[in-house]
């Protein structure tokens, strides 16, 4: 006779999302709801007026706001009781606000139109998971530099590299070549993968957009109907390794990995730049 064995699989909440009161709470802007800004999607948006007011109620004690942005942050201000605090100052595309002091009512106010995709309303309890909390930029402080080219490269080129020094405390700054302002999931991805993996330090997004070729001489094509140049790309990076002042730096494969033209071209600039960062004559 054969035995049966039975496996019982119990799944059990890993998170405690008590913080999160947003169900809990009223979002309006000018009186009224904007389903955009409280349904869960980061990729649909609303664009709030610098003539609009979002007021966020709750019957329980407001700690803290998370918003998310379409492609950046606006500046504006949090007004409550009597008190203020700036938001949208360091252009972070995921922004985490805690209130000086809790309160039941508060109202948002920005200074430039700014695209809304969702706000999240938080109390004193643990920090449910999807909350992410960056800290500026590594300025002249950076141990490692990582030059990748596109959101996902730093993923599947140089995935170990991240948490293994992060987990060893080194300092990691992640810098772009390229931008995704004409694809806002690949933004958000991008703040996501390196939140998971252990970066805190805002990357920096390049000033190349995203384009396909598979030789770097088809990459410079690219760039120059951009209206950008080799130079400017040169001069990108020589910015970029004077400013965080990295110990090491890590580049793409020479070839490109897969013969991705901007891959080839990052690679191609940055030894460039490596000499050009060293010469104080060179602005």
């Amino acid at each position: 006779m054969k035995k049966i064995m039975i496996f019982l699989l119990l799944f059990l909440p890993t998170t405690i999302f008590g913080k999160d009161i947003t169900k809990e709470s009223s979002i309006l802007v000018n009186d009224k709801i904007i389903n955009k800004i409280v349904d869960n999607n980061e990729l649909s948006y609303s664009t709030i007026k610098t003539s609009d007011i979002i007021t966020v109620k709750s019957d329980k004690n407001i700690y803290g706001l998370y918003i998310q942005y379409e492609l950046k942050s606006g500046k504006g201000t949090i007004i409550y009781d009597s008190a203020s605090i700036n938001v949208g100052e360091n252009g972070f595309l995921h922004e985490y606000i805690k209130l000086n002091s809790s309160t039941n009512e508060l109202e948002i106010r920005f200074t430039e139109n700014t695209k809304v995709a969702e706000i999240y309303v938080l109390d004193d309890g643990e920090l449910p998971d999807f909350v992410e909390i960056w800290n500026k930029p590594l300025d002249n402080n950076s141990d490692l530099l990582l030059m990748s080219t596109h959101s996902d490269d730093e993923q599947l080129f140089f995935l170990g590299l991240m948490p293994t020094y992060v987990a060893k405390g080194a300092n990691v700054q992640v810098v772009y070549l390229t931008n995704h302002y004409d694809n806002p999931r690949r933004l958000h991805e991008q703040l996501h993968g390196l939140y998971a993996v252990g970066i805190r330090n805002y990357p920096i997004i390049g000033i190349v957009p995203d384009a396909y070729s598979t030789t770097l001489e088809g990459a410079i094509k690219n760039i120059n109907a951009a209206k950008l140049s080799v130079d400017d790309v040169v001069d990108f990076q020589v910015e970029m390794i004077r400013r965080f002042k990295p110990s090491v730096i890590v580049g793409h494969d020479e070839l490109g990995e897969y013969s991705h033209g901007q891959h080839i071209l990052n690679t191609h600039t940055l030894k460039i730049a490596l000499e050009k960062a060293t010469q104080t004559d060179y602005h």
